[in-house]
């Protein structure tokens, strides 16, 4: 069974896979007109501009900061059965717009963050419902994020009640991996790419069947649209999440989810200085439906999954807020 569950939490994890492989929450914040495809050559140089290195900057200068605005909203959902056991996950992001200011203290790397959260989750698996609803402050120091919201909520294990605090530490060890596998451990060379993933970007650079269009109108900024077709799409999708899957159950999985697969669009956006060559912003929107089986171990899992996400990750000249002088007082998420 300790497989079967593996599988269920990789599928939850799968319609987000792709946002950062990281205002008005419904407002594209990289916007031009995107109707001219890019040349080869400038194909080849916006490639050249991500590989560069230095995307915010060097960082070993003493007066070195950033200031970086994530913004997300949409929606991610997973079913996934086997063996009379279920397990189903619906996570709605109303609006999740958070800043992380970065500083060079004294040749390391430090950073703090706040920001406003508006979701809700819904989880339902054998013998478990949670159904939670939250609204207002998120914050991060440099090992945890933490909410102080406004929230309604009820749970239950096997007909047990369990109490869900309003101010909460969500994630412990921020720099390590923790238990939840984030890392902000920066890089002192290069922070973006702890943030970004550019492989399916570079990707898509490289691939002349990937659309992409450049906006040059802009007397300061080189506005990037990548738009990848539904065969291309799904090749990449099926490459890139059997591995995740196998490596999140530790064993091999086969099955046909492309099969099932409504695709709906896959796209990337980047803004990059034309002065200085900094990456100005980063965003993605992504939507599809897919729907299959999967074998791991000689198991059978029956899977739906779907995905409406938009993410965005932008420089902004506002630094993150102060966090709080009590978040030693929050209640530990694994106490609750």
């Amino acid at each position: 069974m300790k497989k079967v569950l593996g599988v269920f939490l990789a599928l939850a994890m799968l319609g987000s896979l792709f946002a950062f492989v990281g205002c008005n929450r419904h407002e594209d914040l990289i916007k031009g007109d995107f109707s001219r495809a890019a040349t080869a050559e400038q194909r080849s140089e916006v490639s050249r501009s991500l590989a560069a290195g230095d995307l915010w900057g060097d960082v070993s200068e003493e007066a070195w900061g950033v200031n970086v605005r994530q913004v997300v909203y949409g929606s991610v959902t997973s079913r996934a059965s086997a063996q009379g056991e279920s397990f189903n996950i619906d996570i709605d992001f109303n609006n999740v717009d958070h800043t992380i200011s970065f500083r060079n203290e004294g040749g390391s790397i430090a950073f703090w963050g706040s920001g406003a959260l508006d979701m809700k989750m819904d989880i339902n698996a054998s013998g478990m419902r949670m159904n939670t609803s939250m609204r207002g402050s998120i914050y991060n120091d440099m090992s945890r994020i933490y909410m102080d919201v406004n929230y309604t909520a009820s749970a239950s294990v096997n007909g047990q009640s369990a109490r869900i605090s309003d101010r909460m530490k969500v994630y412990d060890e921020l720099t390590s991996g923790g238990d939840y596998g984030l890392d902000f451990n920066f890089s002192d060379e290069d922070v973006v790419s702890t943030l970004i993933d550019f492989s399916m970007v570079e990707q898509a650079l490289a691939d002349s069947g990937v659309g992409v269009y450049i906006d040059d109108s802009d007397p300061g900024l080189r506005k990037v649209k990548i738009e990848w077709d539904e065969d291309g799409f799904l090749q990449y999708f099926e490459d890139e999440v059997y591995s995740e899957l196998e490596s999140s159950v530790g064993a091999s999985v086969s099955g046909d989810l492309v099969a099932g697969m409504d695709f709906g669009y896959c796209e990337y956006y980047f803004s990059i200085d034309k002065e200085t060559g900094l990456l100005d912003g980063f965003g993605s929107k992504i939507k599809y439906d897919f729907g299959g089986s999967v074998t791991a171990s000689g198991i059978s899992v029956a899977v739906e999954a779907n995905s409406n996400l938009t993410s965005w990750l932008m420089l902004t000249d506002t630094p993150a807020g102060d966090t709080p002088a009590d978040l030693d007082s929050y209640s530990d998420i694994d106490s609750i």
